[in-house]
């Protein structure tokens, strides 16, 4: 009697790469990107090690699938902070910097391996995350595009958010309130700097 070979549809196949990307995630949040290997990515999933290459080819391209994911959700939690529902420029600003702090504070691991992977860079719909913080200030402060000099000194004092967070939590200095109001404050100080006028303050 002829063995028989369940024929894989299209909806196993989706499920068993959500599993696996599950748990590159969970992964992320734990070990550096050094210390994880296919064979503990298999292990979280319980599936089969060369399921990993199959879908995604190799490491490093199963964990740029992994990080985009991530990047997504984050971005999602900053898009739920609207600028025009906001009572006022700075009190946006106070809200997109607790938001990312609040980020930094859950996954510090995952944050430190992007930062030492290069991968803060990794396009979501052709725009970096630098990009879209960047746009996103410019939408709640009503600032017209094409400021080449704002545009990089936004990008600069977002990697210097990153950068002083990590370190923060490195030498157990970590003050969510006050590195937020530090943050903000660079923030406008930035704006205003290049604008040569100060930014909308509260009322």
């Amino acid at each position: 009697m002829p063995s028989y070979t369940p024929v894989m549809t299209a909806r196993d196949s989706e499920a068993k790469r959500k599993r696996l990307l599950k748990a590159g995630r969970d992964l992320l949040d734990e070990l550096s990107y050094e210390e994880i290997t296919v064979s503990m990515i298999a292990v979280r999933a319980q599936m089969a090690r060369g399921l990993v290459f199959y879908y995604f080819g190799d490491k490093d391209a199963f964990f740029r699938h992994v990080v985009r994911d991530f990047l997504d959700e984050q971005r999602t939690r900053f898009e739920s902070n609207d600028p025009a529902q906001a009572p006022d420029p700075v009190a946006w600003l106070e809200a997109e910097v607790s938001i990312f702090l609040d980020i930094m504070a859950a996954h510090p691991q995952a944050m430190r391996t992007l930062v030492e992977q290069s991968l803060t860079s990794e396009r979501l719909g052709g725009i970096t995350m630098s990009d879209f913080t960047t746009v996103r200030i410019r939408q709640a402060f009503r600032l017209q595009a094409g400021d080449a000099l704002l545009d990089t000194a936004l990008h600069s004092w977002g990697y210097h958010c990153v950068d002083l967070v990590l370190r923060a939590q490195e030498d157990g200095s970590w003050n969510q309130t006050g590195i937020a109001a530090i943050l903000t404050a660079e923030c406008r100080a930035v704006l205003e700097a290049v604008q040569g006028r100060s930014p909308v303050s509260k009322p």
